[in-house]
Protein backbone atom coordinates (compact mmCIF):
# COMPACT_ATOMS: atom_id res chain seq x y z
CA UNK A 1 0.00 0.00 0.00
CA UNK A 2 1.54 3.01 -0.88
CA UNK A 3 1.94 5.52 2.07
CA UNK A 4 -0.33 9.31 1.35
CA UNK A 5 2.06 12.08 2.35
CA UNK A 6 -0.05 15.15 4.07
CA UNK A 7 -0.79 18.24 2.24
CA UNK A 8 0.44 21.52 3.84
CA UNK A 9 -1.52 24.20 3.21
CA UNK A 10 -2.06 27.61 4.38
CA UNK A 11 -5.60 27.13 5.60
CA UNK A 12 -4.42 23.75 7.23
CA UNK A 13 -1.49 24.84 9.01
CA UNK A 14 -1.39 29.06 9.41
CA UNK A 15 2.04 29.70 8.90
CA UNK A 16 3.75 29.18 12.25
CA UNK A 17 6.48 32.05 13.34
CA UNK A 18 8.57 31.80 16.11
CA UNK A 19 10.72 34.48 17.12
CA UNK A 20 13.54 35.90 19.28
CA UNK A 21 13.66 39.25 21.00
CA UNK A 22 16.16 42.08 20.91
CA UNK A 23 17.93 44.84 22.65
CA UNK A 24 15.62 47.66 21.91
CA UNK A 25 12.42 45.85 21.40
CA UNK A 26 12.75 44.66 17.96
CA UNK A 27 12.50 40.69 17.12
CA UNK A 28 14.27 38.57 14.72
CA UNK A 29 11.11 36.18 13.75
CA UNK A 30 12.05 33.08 11.68
CA UNK A 31 9.94 30.69 9.29
CA UNK A 32 9.68 27.96 7.07
CA UNK A 33 9.44 29.10 2.87
CA UNK A 34 6.14 30.75 2.69
CA UNK A 35 4.18 30.05 0.02
CA UNK A 36 5.81 27.07 -1.12
CA UNK A 37 3.86 25.05 -3.62
CA UNK A 38 6.02 21.61 -4.04
CA UNK A 39 4.26 18.40 -4.55
CA UNK A 40 7.40 16.24 -4.68
CA UNK A 41 8.09 17.52 -0.96
CA UNK A 42 10.20 14.66 0.76
CA UNK A 43 7.59 13.86 3.63
CA UNK A 44 4.26 16.28 2.59
CA UNK A 45 3.04 18.02 -0.18
CA UNK A 46 3.02 21.66 -0.34
CA UNK A 47 0.09 23.63 -1.69
CA UNK A 48 0.54 27.23 0.09
CA UNK A 49 -0.79 30.48 -0.62
CA UNK A 50 2.06 32.96 -0.39
CA UNK A 51 -0.85 36.06 -0.17
CA UNK A 52 -2.13 34.11 2.67
CA UNK A 53 1.34 33.02 4.52
CA UNK A 54 2.36 37.17 4.14
CA UNK A 55 -0.67 38.86 5.27
CA UNK A 56 0.00 36.69 8.60
CA UNK A 57 3.94 38.00 8.16
CA UNK A 58 2.58 41.40 7.58
CA UNK A 59 -0.27 40.94 11.04
CA UNK A 60 3.24 39.61 12.92
CA UNK A 61 4.15 43.23 12.43
CA UNK A 62 7.15 42.29 9.92
CA UNK A 63 9.14 45.18 8.44
CA UNK A 64 11.70 43.31 6.35
CA UNK A 65 11.82 39.80 4.76
CA UNK A 66 15.23 38.43 3.94
CA UNK A 67 14.92 35.16 1.99
CA UNK A 68 17.65 33.37 1.77
CA UNK A 69 16.81 30.23 -0.36
CA UNK A 70 18.49 29.64 -3.94
CA UNK A 71 17.42 31.19 -7.11
CA UNK A 72 16.91 27.74 -8.40
CA UNK A 73 15.00 27.23 -5.09
CA UNK A 74 12.86 30.14 -5.58
CA UNK A 75 11.62 28.48 -8.70
CA UNK A 76 11.07 25.22 -7.53
CA UNK A 77 9.16 26.42 -4.77
CA UNK A 78 6.99 28.80 -7.24
CA UNK A 79 7.32 31.52 -5.12
CA UNK A 80 9.91 34.56 -7.66
CA UNK A 81 7.33 36.50 -6.73
CA UNK A 82 7.76 37.09 -3.18
CA UNK A 83 9.65 40.66 -3.15
CA UNK A 84 6.81 42.01 -5.47
CA UNK A 85 4.31 40.83 -3.03
CA UNK A 86 6.07 41.86 0.34
CA UNK A 87 7.22 45.48 -1.01
CA UNK A 88 3.25 45.61 -2.43
CA UNK A 89 2.41 45.35 1.51
CA UNK A 90 5.20 47.57 2.57
CA UNK A 91 7.85 44.93 3.87
CA UNK A 92 11.10 45.39 2.54
CA UNK A 93 12.65 42.23 0.65
CA UNK A 94 16.32 41.24 0.76
CA UNK A 95 17.50 38.13 -0.97
CA UNK A 96 20.74 36.96 0.33
CA UNK A 97 21.28 33.17 -1.30
CA UNK A 98 22.75 31.22 0.86
CA UNK A 99 24.05 27.14 0.19
CA UNK A 100 21.66 24.87 2.01
CA UNK A 101 23.51 23.42 5.35
CA UNK A 102 26.84 25.70 4.35
CA UNK A 103 28.21 28.99 5.59
CA UNK A 104 27.56 32.42 3.33
CA UNK A 105 30.17 32.77 0.48
CA UNK A 106 32.06 36.14 -0.13
CA UNK A 107 29.17 37.66 -2.28
CA UNK A 108 26.92 37.53 0.79
CA UNK A 109 29.29 38.98 2.87
CA UNK A 110 29.95 41.85 0.41
CA UNK A 111 25.88 42.30 0.39
CA UNK A 112 25.61 42.27 4.15
CA UNK A 113 27.92 44.98 4.54
CA UNK A 114 25.00 46.95 3.32
CA UNK A 115 21.78 45.32 4.35
CA UNK A 116 23.28 43.95 7.68
CA UNK A 117 23.07 47.99 8.40
CA UNK A 118 19.70 48.11 7.67
CA UNK A 119 18.24 45.26 9.08
CA UNK A 120 20.27 46.19 12.20
CA UNK A 121 19.00 49.68 12.46
CA UNK A 122 15.17 48.10 12.52
CA UNK A 123 15.79 46.05 15.27
CA UNK A 124 17.25 49.17 17.13
CA UNK A 125 14.90 50.78 16.37
CA UNK A 126 12.28 48.35 17.56
CA UNK A 127 10.73 46.90 14.66
CA UNK A 128 10.61 43.42 13.83
CA UNK A 129 12.52 41.08 11.16
CA UNK A 130 11.82 38.14 9.19
CA UNK A 131 14.29 35.16 7.85
CA UNK A 132 13.35 32.38 6.07
CA UNK A 133 15.12 29.55 4.21
CA UNK A 134 13.48 26.74 2.91
CA UNK A 135 13.09 24.62 6.31
CA UNK A 136 13.58 27.76 8.33
CA UNK A 137 16.75 26.31 10.77
CA UNK A 138 19.99 26.11 9.11
CA UNK A 139 20.09 29.14 7.07
CA UNK A 140 17.74 31.07 8.93
CA UNK A 141 19.39 29.79 12.42
CA UNK A 142 22.18 30.81 11.57
CA UNK A 143 21.70 34.45 10.22
CA UNK A 144 19.54 35.23 13.64
CA UNK A 145 22.54 34.19 15.81
CA UNK A 146 24.86 36.44 13.53
CA UNK A 147 22.49 39.19 14.31
CA UNK A 148 22.44 38.72 18.06
CA UNK A 149 26.18 38.35 18.09
CA UNK A 150 26.48 42.46 15.88
CA UNK A 151 23.57 43.52 18.24
CA UNK A 152 26.60 42.84 21.48
CA UNK A 153 25.51 38.76 22.31
CA UNK A 154 28.03 36.37 22.66
CA UNK A 155 28.61 33.76 20.23
CA UNK A 156 27.69 30.53 22.63
CA UNK A 157 24.74 32.26 24.09
CA UNK A 158 22.98 33.56 20.91
CA UNK A 159 23.23 30.33 19.40
CA UNK A 160 21.26 29.23 22.34
CA UNK A 161 18.70 31.78 22.44
CA UNK A 162 18.22 30.53 18.47
CA UNK A 163 17.51 27.13 19.35
CA UNK A 164 15.35 27.96 22.40
CA UNK A 165 13.37 29.98 19.91
CA UNK A 166 13.39 27.49 16.71
CA UNK A 167 14.41 23.87 17.90
CA UNK A 168 16.92 22.26 15.63
CA UNK A 169 18.08 25.37 14.33
CA UNK A 170 21.59 25.67 12.85
CA UNK A 171 22.23 22.46 11.44
CA UNK A 172 25.30 21.79 10.70
CA UNK A 173 28.86 22.31 12.06
CA UNK A 174 30.19 24.65 8.93
CA UNK A 175 27.56 26.97 10.16
CA UNK A 176 28.33 26.94 13.77
CA UNK A 177 31.81 27.59 13.02
CA UNK A 178 30.92 30.43 11.35
CA UNK A 179 28.47 31.37 13.75
CA UNK A 180 31.28 31.38 16.25
CA UNK A 181 33.37 33.55 14.03
CA UNK A 182 30.83 36.37 14.21
CA UNK A 183 32.21 39.05 16.03
CA UNK A 184 30.29 42.97 16.66
CA UNK A 185 30.90 45.29 13.97
CA UNK A 186 34.37 47.14 14.26
CA UNK A 187 33.63 50.10 12.20
CA UNK A 188 31.14 53.48 12.53
CA UNK A 189 27.67 52.30 12.15
CA UNK A 190 26.41 56.14 11.34
CA UNK A 191 29.32 56.80 9.29
CA UNK A 192 28.89 53.47 7.15
CA UNK A 193 24.94 53.92 7.08
CA UNK A 194 25.55 57.50 5.88
CA UNK A 195 28.23 56.25 3.28
CA UNK A 196 25.83 53.75 1.54
CA UNK A 197 23.13 56.46 2.01
CA UNK A 198 25.39 58.51 0.18
CA UNK A 199 26.23 56.26 -2.92
CA UNK A 200 22.85 54.80 -3.56
CA UNK A 201 21.06 58.38 -3.56
CA UNK A 202 23.53 59.06 -6.32
CA UNK A 203 22.42 56.57 -8.41
CA UNK A 204 18.96 56.83 -7.53
CA UNK A 205 18.80 60.43 -8.03
CA UNK A 206 20.60 59.86 -11.57
CA UNK A 207 19.48 56.66 -12.67
CA UNK A 208 22.75 55.69 -12.74
CA UNK A 209 24.08 58.53 -15.12
CA UNK A 210 26.86 60.10 -16.28
CA UNK A 211 27.46 61.74 -12.55
CA UNK A 212 26.81 59.04 -10.66
CA UNK A 213 29.25 57.16 -12.37
CA UNK A 214 31.43 60.35 -12.19
CA UNK A 215 31.15 60.09 -8.24
CA UNK A 216 31.86 55.85 -8.45
CA UNK A 217 35.04 56.45 -10.41
CA UNK A 218 36.49 59.38 -7.97
CA UNK A 219 35.55 56.54 -5.17
CA UNK A 220 37.50 53.63 -6.99
CA UNK A 221 40.24 55.93 -7.64
CA UNK A 222 40.44 56.71 -3.86
CA UNK A 223 40.40 53.19 -3.11
CA UNK A 224 43.46 52.84 -5.67
CA UNK A 225 45.28 55.19 -3.79
CA UNK A 226 45.20 53.61 -0.40
CA UNK A 227 45.55 50.15 -1.61
CA UNK A 228 49.43 50.20 -0.32
CA UNK A 229 49.51 51.65 2.98
CA UNK A 230 45.87 51.48 3.55
CA UNK A 231 45.79 55.42 3.79
CA UNK A 232 44.47 57.43 0.98
CA UNK A 233 47.40 59.49 -0.84
CA UNK A 234 46.54 62.53 -1.97
CA UNK A 235 48.52 62.54 -5.26
CA UNK A 236 47.57 59.46 -6.36
CA UNK A 237 44.29 59.73 -5.91
CA UNK A 238 44.10 63.35 -7.91
CA UNK A 239 46.35 61.94 -10.28
CA UNK A 240 44.31 58.28 -10.78
CA UNK A 241 40.92 60.72 -10.36
CA UNK A 242 41.97 63.09 -13.63
CA UNK A 243 42.44 59.97 -15.31
CA UNK A 244 38.42 59.44 -15.99
CA UNK A 245 37.37 60.91 -19.11
CA UNK A 246 36.27 64.42 -19.68
CA UNK A 247 33.62 65.65 -22.14
CA UNK A 248 31.83 68.58 -22.45
CA UNK A 249 29.39 69.05 -19.47
CA UNK A 250 32.76 68.30 -17.27
CA UNK A 251 32.16 71.75 -15.40
CA UNK A 252 28.79 70.75 -14.26
CA UNK A 253 30.04 66.86 -13.27
CA UNK A 254 32.66 68.32 -11.14
CA UNK A 255 30.70 68.70 -7.57
CA UNK A 256 29.25 65.56 -7.88
CA UNK A 257 32.74 63.92 -9.07
CA UNK A 258 34.31 65.61 -6.35
CA UNK A 259 32.13 64.86 -3.47
CA UNK A 260 32.92 62.03 -2.15
CA UNK A 261 36.50 63.10 -1.64
CA UNK A 262 34.60 63.96 1.75
CA UNK A 263 33.81 60.12 2.51
CA UNK A 264 37.80 60.40 3.33
CA UNK A 265 36.90 59.57 7.57
CA UNK A 266 40.25 60.80 8.76
CA UNK A 267 41.07 64.09 6.84
CA UNK A 268 39.71 66.96 7.93
CA UNK A 269 37.21 69.27 6.14
CA UNK A 270 39.25 71.95 4.71
CA UNK A 271 42.11 68.65 3.47
CA UNK A 272 38.70 66.74 1.71
CA UNK A 273 37.91 70.84 0.40
CA UNK A 274 41.42 71.15 -1.11
CA UNK A 275 42.06 67.76 -2.86
CA UNK A 276 38.29 67.72 -4.19
CA UNK A 277 39.29 71.12 -6.21
CA UNK A 278 42.17 69.30 -7.31
CA UNK A 279 40.07 66.05 -8.39
CA UNK A 280 37.65 68.39 -9.94
CA UNK A 281 40.60 70.30 -11.60
CA UNK A 282 38.78 73.90 -10.63
CA UNK A 283 39.35 76.20 -8.25
CA UNK A 284 36.04 78.35 -7.92
CA UNK A 285 35.05 76.50 -4.85
CA UNK A 286 32.18 74.44 -5.75
CA UNK A 287 33.78 71.15 -5.72
CA UNK A 288 35.66 71.55 -2.38
CA UNK A 289 32.06 72.81 -1.21
CA UNK A 290 30.52 69.48 -1.90
CA UNK A 291 33.31 67.22 -0.35
CA UNK A 292 33.19 69.43 2.46
CA UNK A 293 29.62 69.40 3.01
CA UNK A 294 29.70 65.72 2.41
CA UNK A 295 32.01 65.35 4.71
CA UNK A 296 30.40 67.21 7.81
CA UNK A 297 27.12 65.15 7.21
CA UNK A 298 28.92 61.93 7.39
CA UNK A 299 30.10 63.89 10.71
CA UNK A 300 26.43 63.50 11.42
CA UNK A 301 26.23 67.48 11.38
CA UNK A 302 23.29 69.05 10.33
CA UNK A 303 22.75 69.80 7.13
CA UNK A 304 22.28 73.72 7.66
CA UNK A 305 25.08 73.81 9.95
CA UNK A 306 27.03 72.03 7.63
CA UNK A 307 26.26 74.65 4.62
CA UNK A 308 26.81 77.58 7.44
CA UNK A 309 30.38 76.39 8.01
CA UNK A 310 31.62 75.64 4.61
CA UNK A 311 30.33 78.94 3.75
CA UNK A 312 32.81 80.44 6.89
CA UNK A 313 35.55 78.51 4.76
CA UNK A 314 35.14 79.98 1.31
CA UNK A 315 37.00 83.18 1.84
CA UNK A 316 38.99 83.82 -1.12
CA UNK A 317 38.07 85.72 -3.86
CA UNK A 318 37.82 83.40 -6.49
CA UNK A 319 35.39 81.02 -4.43
CA UNK A 320 32.71 84.11 -4.55
CA UNK A 321 30.21 82.45 -6.58
CA UNK A 322 30.52 78.92 -4.88
CA UNK A 323 30.18 81.30 -1.56
CA UNK A 324 26.76 82.87 -2.48
CA UNK A 325 25.57 80.06 -4.29
CA UNK A 326 25.67 78.29 -0.74
CA UNK A 327 24.26 81.06 0.89
CA UNK A 328 21.56 81.50 -1.26
CA UNK A 329 20.85 77.90 -0.86
CA UNK A 330 20.27 78.36 2.87
CA UNK A 331 18.63 81.61 2.02
CA UNK A 332 15.94 79.88 -0.06
CA UNK A 333 15.08 77.21 2.50
CA UNK A 334 13.28 79.01 5.07
CA UNK A 335 12.58 77.50 8.43
CA UNK A 336 15.64 74.98 8.27
CA UNK A 337 17.97 74.71 11.16
CA UNK A 338 21.37 76.46 10.52
CA UNK A 339 19.42 78.85 7.88
CA UNK A 340 20.80 82.26 7.50
CA UNK A 341 19.05 85.67 7.94
CA UNK A 342 18.11 87.90 5.29
CA UNK A 343 16.33 87.58 2.02
CA UNK A 344 17.13 86.85 -1.55
CA UNK A 345 16.72 89.92 -3.83
CA UNK A 346 15.12 87.65 -6.65
CA UNK A 347 13.64 84.31 -5.86
CA UNK A 348 13.06 83.48 -9.08
CA UNK A 349 16.88 83.64 -9.88
CA UNK A 350 17.97 83.37 -6.33
CA UNK A 351 19.91 80.15 -7.61
CA UNK A 352 21.04 81.27 -10.65
CA UNK A 353 25.01 81.90 -11.14
CA UNK A 354 27.55 82.59 -14.41
CA UNK A 355 29.66 79.16 -12.91
CA UNK A 356 27.78 76.52 -13.50
CA UNK A 357 29.42 74.31 -11.04
CA UNK A 358 28.05 77.15 -8.14
CA UNK A 359 24.47 76.35 -9.82
CA UNK A 360 24.64 72.46 -9.41
CA UNK A 361 25.97 73.04 -5.69
CA UNK A 362 23.14 75.35 -4.63
CA UNK A 363 20.65 73.56 -6.65
CA UNK A 364 21.84 70.06 -5.15
CA UNK A 365 22.26 71.61 -1.19
CA UNK A 366 18.84 73.48 -1.59
CA UNK A 367 17.16 70.07 -2.54
CA UNK A 368 18.52 68.39 0.16
CA UNK A 369 17.71 70.91 2.68
CA UNK A 370 14.20 71.41 1.55
CA UNK A 371 13.02 67.60 0.75
CA UNK A 372 11.16 65.58 2.81
CA UNK A 373 12.13 62.12 0.80
CA UNK A 374 14.25 61.39 -1.76
CA UNK A 375 12.02 61.86 -4.55
CA UNK A 376 11.00 65.26 -3.94
CA UNK A 377 14.89 66.08 -3.94
CA UNK A 378 15.11 64.51 -7.23
CA UNK A 379 12.32 66.56 -8.87
CA UNK A 380 13.93 69.54 -7.35
CA UNK A 381 16.67 69.14 -9.73
CA UNK A 382 14.23 69.40 -12.57
CA UNK A 383 15.47 66.45 -14.56
CA UNK A 384 18.87 67.26 -14.38
CA UNK A 385 21.16 64.67 -13.45
CA UNK A 386 24.37 66.08 -12.75
CA UNK A 387 22.62 68.29 -10.18
CA UNK A 388 20.22 65.68 -9.07
CA UNK A 389 23.05 63.10 -8.28
CA UNK A 390 25.08 65.99 -5.67
CA UNK A 391 21.52 65.86 -4.14
CA UNK A 392 21.53 62.36 -3.67
CA UNK A 393 24.86 62.36 -2.28
CA UNK A 394 24.15 65.00 0.16
CA UNK A 395 20.19 63.64 0.85
CA UNK A 396 21.91 60.14 1.65
CA UNK A 397 24.58 61.20 3.86
CA UNK A 398 22.26 63.59 5.96
CA UNK A 399 19.42 60.79 6.45
CA UNK A 400 21.00 57.47 6.40
CA UNK A 401 20.46 54.00 4.18
CA UNK A 402 16.57 54.00 6.29
CA UNK A 403 15.52 56.98 4.22
CA UNK A 404 16.22 55.32 0.96
CA UNK A 405 13.54 53.14 -1.14
CA UNK A 406 14.70 50.35 -0.70
CA UNK A 407 12.21 48.65 -3.23
CA UNK A 408 14.08 50.79 -6.00
CA UNK A 409 17.51 50.08 -4.73
CA UNK A 410 17.13 46.49 -5.37
CA UNK A 411 16.53 47.49 -9.09
CA UNK A 412 19.47 49.33 -9.99
CA UNK A 413 20.80 49.05 -13.09
CA UNK A 414 24.89 47.83 -11.90
CA UNK A 415 23.73 46.89 -8.17
CA UNK A 416 26.28 44.39 -8.49
CA UNK A 417 29.16 47.13 -9.38
CA UNK A 418 27.74 49.65 -6.47
CA UNK A 419 27.43 46.83 -3.68
CA UNK A 420 31.03 46.01 -4.65
CA UNK A 421 32.47 49.19 -4.35
CA UNK A 422 30.48 50.69 -1.34
CA UNK A 423 31.92 47.51 0.39
CA UNK A 424 35.12 47.45 -0.05
CA UNK A 425 35.38 51.21 0.44
CA UNK A 426 33.49 50.48 4.26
Amino acid sequence: MTETRPTITSHSEPLPIDHVDTPGGGAIAMCYCPGRIDPNGDQAVWRRDLAADLARIDAFGVRAIVTLVEPLELETSQIQDIGAQAEALGIDWHHLPIIDREAPGPKFEVYWSLVGRRLRARLAAGERILLHCMGGRGRTGLLAARLLIELGEDPETAILKVRDARQYAIESLPQEDYVRACQVPGDDEGYGERIWAALLGSALADDFGRASNAAMGTLDALLAARARTGRVDADEAVARARQAPHDNMAALLGPARAAPVGWIEEWTPMHCFEVAERVAGMSGGAPGAAAMISRLLLDGMEIGDAAVTCVEHLSNPDQAEARQAVHAALLLSPGRPGSLAGEPREIERGLAFTDPTAHALAVALRAAITADDLPSAIATCSGRGEVAALAGQFYGARHGIMALPFDQVRRLDRLDDIIELGGAWI
